[in-house]
């Protein structure tokens, strides 16, 4: 231990003398040396401040050897934290034990006016399972993992960390799993009967006990089993200490698999988020994780994310009320029934479609040059007891509510309604039409029913559970590939620091040669942190990905959860469709303006997100077709995507590609999810959506055109370029100038209606000041928000430069016929004609024409 000045003395200080030399047996509180310092003291009548010189004992703090003196007679010193002496205590206290030091008994919560600090201090680390009582020094934890790490090498294993709850295990508290396991006749019967149960009393205010009801993930023994060969295993679960006591006992009743590495949340110092450093605090080259959640862990290096285990549908994680808001796009687990996915579920920690989650989501992953360290801090939440008991209360309902109202029993009778339903749908159509006699007036009912109407009634159900998840066998294949690769590499680069096998066994070519012992040398050890982003990175290289309808608004692609995995698998995330995107990731009940467009382009797969999560799965690129959404599509011309290095493609102007194309399929999706090319929807005070304008008549936008065209013009004629505008304009004919010279121009008061226009006027209006500036505009390209205009149509096919069409009144539109295919494209016309960009076009026109003004009195 290295002794060193302190913050309590009065500097500077003069070493008078030396009383302790090399080698001496120090006892505390023995005098090491003495000092000399000067203070003020106020001396006469008057009390004026006098220095006055002072002198006193620098005393030992600990028992101990001195080994070393570093400072000498005379010597001044000026500051604190200088160094006096070197001493090996006869007890370094790095072990210690709810206050105690574990080899000497010493009491380290003790404080005298000899200690420079805590003795607390000296171990401030915790790496035990079960307990943070137990905490140790730095050199001593080194020295474990040290000594852990080369133990490990030894048997040739690694670490694995392993999560329970939709990794290995899923649980509930729904009485009805009991009761199919006991009822043969069940649909269900076969998926549930190997379930296990255990009874635990609950935290929070409630305190009732309840049954856990607990599905191992199909071929979970044959997976442990093997796995604890190559791995040594750890629980890491968000849940409590007594149930994942529980739970362990389940998946190894013998104890020979995780014996007593057990870290729940009682233990893990966080609330909401899991550190690989709780157990492993200063090298985790050797630690892999598994887990079905990522953002718990930061997205680790280290973590392998599997799968959710979703083997009851919509009950998610028991403990989900420990652990941060789910991101709506980490959801890897199978579909449920197509007949309960429309059921959103309410008042549970799996609801993530709120805007609160996602604003809430977007801000923690707007940062990702945060370090760990702060989002570890961030992540973890407040542990007061407030927001401890909160928790526990959420936890406490959730499970109360799964006892009470049996969602796996509502949702079984839901998939038998249907499921009868449309039998009896195919019944009727099946059977002959009734006869006109009467005969057969009673053969619906009693006896002299149909058999195939009675086939209806005693009809097999299908079966609400499933058990086919197959991801532990991939997650096998990965394991062993990873530990397969570091120790080829470890020993490529310890050839020398290892001793080879028997050289007969090598001769002999036997595949269960083992290595010799590991030396005591240094030895180089390779990291999975980089071995497992390099096994991943080949997966989904020269894929590019575009999402639309799948994340929610506010979240930037690349940092939402299903966005960061496709990275790191290789992929590459565009927002905007352009040339070298290869797959568009949509919703497949959503038809947006960019799945409209891409499916004009052969070469770019509109999948489900699915597809990822399979790929995810198995760290290959597979197949696209059983995931391919089926779009409709025509044989119109299509323009070109622009190019990685060009102007990307926004989604207003996807919109306007895909309307162009022919192509103007509303989006038939709901709006649970949102995303950025979705149209925003105005809500009143109920939070009922606005209707559109689409009931005013053809002389109301009339009068709203006039007015806005007065005061277009009345601006032009106040700067004095009315004259330059219509000579420098010459795309039209000396009548449509003629005829424009004839409107009236009069301004009106506010409210008061344009009077009715005659034959002549109406037809100078189609050529009139307005409309040209409409011309203009639309040549120019605008990513303003589209304002659909009730007046004016798209011209001539969406075409650059057209002169836009004008719409007939009701009375015309009968007379020509085709009324009814104009009003349909006119509302198929989503804002080519926007009104800002009108607007912004005639600003920009004035003040081009201005400055046109100005040149021609300069050179006048």
């Amino acid at each position: 231990m290295l002794v060193t000045t302190d913050r309590s003395l009065k500097f500077p200080i003069r070493i008078v003398r030396i009383q302790k030399n090399v080698g001496d047996e120090l006892k505390k509180s023995d005098v090491l040396f003495e000092y000399e310092y000067t203070t003020m003291r106020p001396e006469g009548p008057e009390m004026i401040p006098t220095p006055l010189k002072c002198y006193a004992d620098f005393e030992a703090g600990a028992d101990g050897t001195l080994t070393r003196v570093v400072i000498t007679k005379d010597q001044v010193i000026t500051q604190h934290g200088v160094p006096l002496f070197e001493v090996k205590e006869a007890c370094s206290h790095d072990v210690q034990y709810m206050g105690m030091c574990g080899n000497c008994g010493m009491d380290m919560e003790e404080v005298d006016y000899t200690s420079t600090r805590k003795n607390t201090q000296r171990a401030g680390i915790v790496m035990n399972h079960n307990t943070t009582d137990l905490r140790v020094s730095a050199n001593e934890a080194s020295r474990a993992e040290g000594s852990a790490m080369r133990r490990l090498l030894k048997s040739r294993k690694l670490s694995l960390v392993v999560d329970l709850d939709q990794t290995i295990i899923h649980a509930v508290c729904d009485p009805t799993v009991g009761e199919w396991q006991n009822d043969e006749s069940n649909p269900n019967h076969e998926a549930v009967k190997d379930v296990q149960s255990f009874e635990l009393q609950d935290e929070g205010p409630r305190r009732d006990p309840s049954t856990y009801y607990i599905k191992m993930r199909p071929g979970l023994k044959e997976f442990l089993e093997e796995m604890s060969q190559i791995y040594e295993l750890h629980i890491y679960t968000m849940g409590t200490r007594s149930y994942a006591e529980n739970v362990a006992r389940i998946v190894d009743p013998k104890g020979n698999i995780f014996a007593d590495r057990i870290l729940s949340r009682d233990e893990s110092g966080s609330m909401s988020a899991k550190d690989l450093r709780r157990l492993f605090p200063f090298d985790t080259n050797m630690v892999v994780i598994i887990d079905d959640r990522g953002d718990v862990w930061s997205w680790s290096p280290n973590l392998i994310r599997v799968k959710a285990f979703n083997f009851y549908p919509g009950q998610g994680d028991i403990n989900a009320s420990f652990l941060p808001q789910l991101d709506p796009t980490a959801d890897t687990s199978t579909p449920a029934p197509a007949v309960l996915q429309p059921r959103p579920a309410e008042n549970t920690a799996e609801s993530t479609n709120s805007p609160q989650a996602d604003s809430a989501y977007a801000s923690a992953s707007a940062s990702p040059s945060i370090s760990i360290e702060d989002q570890l801090v961030a992540m973890a939440g407040s542990t007061d007891p407030s927001t401890v008991e909160q928790q526990e209360t959420q936890h406490a309902e959730q499970v109360a509510a799964q006892v009470q109202e049996r969602p796996l029993l509502r949702q079984q009778e839901q998939l038998d309604r249907i499921e009868v339903s449309d039998a009896n749908s195919e019944i009727a159509e099946s059977e002959a039409p009734p006869q006109e006699d009467g005969e057969n007036a009673e053969a619906g009912t009693g006896e002299n029913r149909p058999a195939s109407r009675q086939s209806a009634s005693t009809h097999s159900h299908q079966p609400l559970l499933r058990n086919d998840d197959d991801e532990l066998i991939y997650l096998t294949k990965h394991l062993a590939n990873i530990h397969e690769n570091f120790f080829s590499s470890f020993d490529a680069e310890n050839e020398e620091k290892t001793l080879a096998a028997p050289r007969v066994s090598q001769l002999k070519g036997a595949r269960g040669a083992k290595r010799g012992s590991i030396t005591d040398g240094p030895l180089v050890v390779p990291d999975v942190k980089i071995i497992i982003p390099k096994m991943k990175l080949d997966v989904l290289r020269g894929v590019v990905i575009c999402f639309t309808g799948v994340i929610p608004q506010g979240i930037p692609h690349q940092h939402s959860d299903i966005g960061f995995w496709a990275l790191s698998f290789g992929a590459r995330i565009n927002p905007n469709l352009t040339k070298s995107t290869t797959h568009v990731i949509a919703e497949p009940t959503r038809r947006t303006s960019k799945v409209r467009l891409a499916a004009k382009y052969s070469h770019i797969f509109i999948i489900d997100r699915h597809w990822l999560a399979e790929c995810f799965s198995r760290w290959q690129r597979v197949s696209e077709t059983p995931y391919l959404i089926e779009v409709e599509t025509d044989n119109r011309p299509i323009e070109d995507l622009p190019g990685e290095s060009s102007e990307l493609l926004s989604d207003d102007e996807a919109d306007v590609r895909a309307d162009r194309s022919g192509d103007s399929k509303n989006d038939t999706g709901t709006s649970g999810e949102t995303d950025d090319d979705m149209e925003s929807v105005d809500l009143d005070a109920e939070g009922n959506p606005i209707p559109a304008l689409t009931g005013i008549d053809e002389e109301a936008w009339e009068g709203i055109d006039a007015e806005l065209a007065e005061f277009m013009n009345s601006s032009d004629s106040e700067d004095g370029d009315d004259k330059d505008d219509d000579d420098g304009d010459s795309s039209h004919s000396d009548n449509s100038q003629d005829s424009q010279k004839s409107l009236p121009h009069r301004k009106r008061k506010r409210g008061e209606a344009d009077p009715p226009r005659t034959a002549a006027e109406e037809a100078a209006w189609g050529e009139s000041d307005l409309q040209k500036r409409k011309k203009r505009a639309f040549e120019r390209t605008s990513s303003l928000t589209k304002v659909e205009n009730a007046t004016y149509g798209k011209g001539l096919n969406g075409k650059k430069g057209a002169i836009p069409t004008i719409v007939e009144p009701a009375a015309s539109k009968a007379e020509n016929g085709n009324g009814m295919e104009q009003d349909e494209e006119d509302d198929d016309d989503d804002g080519d004609d926007g009104l800002e960009a009108m607007m912004k076009a005639a600003l920009e026109e004035s003040d081009e024409d201005e400055a046109k003004g100005v040149e021609a009195s300069e050179k006048g």
